[in-house]
């Protein structure tokens, strides 16, 4: 897939609260926890950020 400037910009301003639920169940699709999604996230250097909360 060949990205453009739009795409990338459009996916660098989404509110990661827009894309949590899809997250949640493509882990539990996965056999996987939340607990376990939020120990990943946990450890992003991106979502380190101050202002980032669960």
């Amino acid at each position: 897939m060949k990205t453009i400037p739009e795409h990338n910009q459009r996916i660098a301003t989404m509110i990661f609260s827009s894309v949590y639920p899809h997250y949640v169940s493509n882990v539990a699709q996965k056999g996987r926890t939340q607990t376990e999604l939020h120990q990943v996230i946990e450890c992003s250097p991106v979502l380190m950020k101050p202002h980032f909360k669960l």
